[in-house]
C-alpha cells in the first residue's frame, strides 16, 4: 500500500465523520420549549413560545425550531445518544489513525517529527 492510498483513507474517514457531525446537528437544533413538566404545553402560551424561540434564534444564531410533538420531545433522549456515538465514532476513528501513523513510525516508513515537549521529555530521561 502507498503512503497516498493510506492517507486517501485517512481523508475518506474524515469526510464521512464531518458529514455525520453536520447532520446530527440538525438533531440538537429542535428546541423543547413550552412542553411544561410532561410535554403537555397546556399552561404554556403559544405566542409565548414561538416567541421565546424567534429570540433564542435570534442571540444564537442558530436555525432552532420548535419540537412537533413536545411530550415526545420530553420523554425521548435519542437525538443526545445518537450524537454521542457519532462523536464516539469520530474519536475512534482518530484514535486509530494516530495508531497507524504511530506504527509507520515505529516501522521506519515514515519520520513523524517529535513536538518540542516530547523532545523536552527526551533529553530529561
Amino acid at each position: 500500500m502507498t503512503l497516498g492510498a493510506e492517507f486517501a483513507a485517512f481523508s475518506r474517514r474524515f469526510s464521512r465523520d464531518r458529514w455525520r457531525t453536520f447532520k446530527s446537528e440538525e438533531r440538537l437544533r429542535v428546541v423543547n420549549l413550552g412542553g411544561t413538566a410532561i410535554g403537555t404545553g397546556l399552561t404554556a402560551p403559544r405566542d409565548y413560545i414561538f416567541l421565546v424561540i424567534e429570540k433564542l434564534r435570534e442571540v444564537s444564531g442558530m436555525g432552532l425550531s420548535r419540537g412537533e410533538n413536545l411530550t415526545g420531545e420530553t420523554a425521548n433522549a435519542d437525538p443526545f445518544v445518537e450524537v454521542s456515538g457519532i462523536l464516539k465514532a469520530h474519536a475512534t476513528n482518530l484514535v486509530k489513525i494516530s495508531g497507524d501513523l504511530r506504527l509507520l513510525n515505529f516501522m521506519g516508513e515514515i519520520h513523524l517529527p517529535l513536538s518540542k515537549q516530547a523532545l523536552r521529555s527526551c533529553r530529561a530521561r
